[in-house]
């Protein structure tokens, strides 16, 4: 009896921590490498660029993009996998990565000049107002989601990426 009960418990915390990110915006399916190399190359990010990745996940592609620009930031709301990006950050030795814990809708982006993203329409559509408010000319490049209303610079449509300016 008590071995279900604890199977039935470890099993409610699991689905819990897998479906907690869906109620902020997407699930965690995490970036391949060929994805990420793209998003980076058709967002041009420079060494002059400030990145942010919003719903960074295990930091991958922040740190990826910190190896080419200014300063990189990732926002995670999923407390373990803000942890995991933690570590990740710290031991890729990357001066200018940070990793910040919350939900995005409720941080400062004002500085960013390119915003790489994997959310659900739903959540892309939520941030559409926080964007706009971005300088001119910034860059936005959105894993196989798009924006309603707003038409795409550039697609890659085999790997689903679309790219944006303000």
């Amino acid at each position: 009896m008590y071995f279900i009960l604890k199977i039935s418990i470890v099993l409610f915390l699991f689905l819990l921590w897998f479906y907690y990110s869906k109620l902020f915006g997407a699930e965690y399916f995490p970036t391949g490498k060929k994805k990420i190399k793209k998003m980076l190359e058709m967002a041009k990010v420079s060494k002059n660029d400030i990145v942010y990745d919003l719903g960074c996940g295990t930091g991958k592609m922040i740190i990826e993009a910190s190896k080419r620009c200014k300063r990189a930031t990732g926002i995670e709301i999923d407390p373990l996998r803000f942890a995991i990006a933690k570590v990740n950050a710290f031991l890729s030795r990357r001066k200018n990565v940070k990793i910040l814990y919350g939900n995005f809708f409720h941080r400062n982006i004002d500085d960013a000049n390119v915003i790489l993203l994997f959310l659900r329409a739903k959540a892309n559509d939520r941030l559409r107002k926080k964007l706009k408010k971005l300088k001119k000319r910034t860059r936005i490049v959105s894993h196989f989601w798009k924006f309603t209303g707003w038409k795409p610079v550039k697609v890659d449509k085999k790997l689903t990426l679309y790219y944006y300016r303000i």
